[in-house]
């Protein structure tokens, strides 16, 4: 069976749609923002124990994975500096709404925490960097 121009146009359209409608339709995994149109984590430091961690997700994750996310971003970094608490000293939680075509307006939850780390004598409100590491599920 010969299919005309037009007609295999729309079915090459179509079948894009139904790719992305798979596709599209996965959480953003635990993975850094950089080149990821998906979304994922940033982080910055602003002094030598401080940084700002964030998660930007799309519209199939929730706000509380998206903070999950940022405390185990922390918890990666504390460890990276051989530190094994970190204190969160501010969180602010937003979502972003945006177009996505086809599925309208949708809620993107953003999530954000600035963070000190902590060598030795962690205060009550401390995480333990281990324990994160091992209680979040990232895959």
């Amino acid at each position: 069976m010969r299919f005309s121009g037009p007609i295999k146009f729309g079915l090459a359209v179509l079948i894009c749609i139904w790719l992305l409608s798979f596709v599209g339709c996965a959480a953003t995994p635990y993975q850094p923002a950089e080149e990821n149109f998906a979304g994922g984590y940033t982080d910055i430091k602003m002094r030598p124990d401080t940084y700002r961690i964030s998660f930007e997700g799309n519209a199939y994750i929730t706000g509380e994975k998206a903070y999950q996310y940022t405390l185990y971003r922390a918890a990666e970094i504390a460890m990276e500096h051989d530190c094994k608490w970190f204190e969160v000293l501010n969180q602010d939680e937003k979502t972003r709404r945006d177009w996505a075509g086809f599925l309208g307006y949708v809620e993107k939850p953003r999530n954000s925490i600035i963070v000190r780390l902590v060598a030795e004598d962690p205060s009550a409100d401390a995480y333990s960097a281990v324990d994160i590491m091992n209680s979040i599920n990232v895959k």
